[in-house]
């Protein structure tokens, strides 16, 4: 190879070389940067034989990720079977289904109208079984029973040597039961997310006795007698009883009925299966 072609091969090569880096720069330039809306987080800079290289970490535009708020807000929320108050009346029945008492315990007859029942459910903890719409739920509360006795003569008095109870002219002649309650219940929520619909719960609640008393109030003369006996009463200390919750919306109606006696067996009292009904608010 001649000189002459060594020197036409080099100026092809600069000429080349130059053409490469000027396309280069025309398209950096023209290149559009698609980071400068991005929020940059971090630069790292690694040193390199031949100068430095730069990472620069920017925050993600992802706000989809599997987790993220708007995955939370996404999933309805579960309905409240059992929280809340409830407000009704409460009575009992015999074995056979009766609410007129059996001879010798009419004193246990009670005024319906007057017998109030409440219900404070203040924890509630639901387990989705099939999305919203099917719970296991469980909680804790305190139920109150007011039993108001028909007849001018206390149940709990002690009778004379005939058997009859001392009869009074009674302004109030309750018996007031107080029991801490744990539901275990299904829930069927058969509403569509954010939107009112039919709603269902069944199941048992267990009680623990923690309180009982009975009050009365009647004349004796001029005088107005009252006294308030705290005391067991042969209660059964444990309850267990069938409860059904049923509603639209907001609004839901309740029932209950014990699957075990009031009373305590061999006390003389009668065989006697409470229940309770009304309506729910805030469930």
């Amino acid at each position: 190879m001649t000189p002459l072609h060594v020197k036409k091969g080099i100026a092809l090569l600069a000429i080349a070389f130059t053409a490469f880096h000027a396309a280069q720069a025309q398209e950096k330039e023209e290149t559009p940067d698609t980071t400068k809306n991005k929020e940059q987080v971090e630069v790292i800079t690694i040193p390199m034989n031949t100068g430095r290289m730069e990472v620069r970490i920017y925050a993600s535009d992802d706000t989809t990720q599997k987790g993220g708020d708007d995955d939370k807000s996404s999933k309805p929320e579960l309905r409240k079977f059992w929280s809340g108050y409830d407000f009704g009346f409460n009575g009992y029945m015999t074995a056979s289904g009766a609410t007129t008492m059996p001879t010798g315990s009419e004193g246990f007859e009670i005024n319906q109208g007057k017998s109030l029942y409440m219900g404070f459910n203040f924890y509630e903890l639901g387990i989705p079984i099939y999305k919203h719409n099917v719970v296991l739920l469980t909680g804790l509360g305190i139920d109150y029973n007011n039993y108001r006795f028909k007849n001018n003569y206390s149940p709990f008095g002690t009778p004379d040597s005939s058997g009859k109870y001392l009869e009074r002219d009674y302004e109030q002649n309750r018996l007031k039961t107080f029991y801490a309650t744990m539901p275990l219940m299904l829930g069927l929520d058969f509403s569509k997310p954010d939107k009112k619909g039919f709603h269902v719960a069944a199941g048992v609640v267990g009680g623990v006795r923690i309180g009982s008393y009975t009050k009365e109030k009647y004349n004796e003369g001029n005088d107005v007698i009252k006294t308030n006996t705290r005391g067991e009463h042969d209660l059964n200390p444990f309850r267990l009883s069938a409860q059904a919750r049923v509603g639209y919306g907001d609004f839901t109606v309740f029932a209950s009925y014990a699957l075990t006696e009031m009373f305590r067996e061999n006390t003389g009292k009668p065989e006697l299966y409470p229940f309770n009904f009304g309506i729910s608010f805030g469930g």
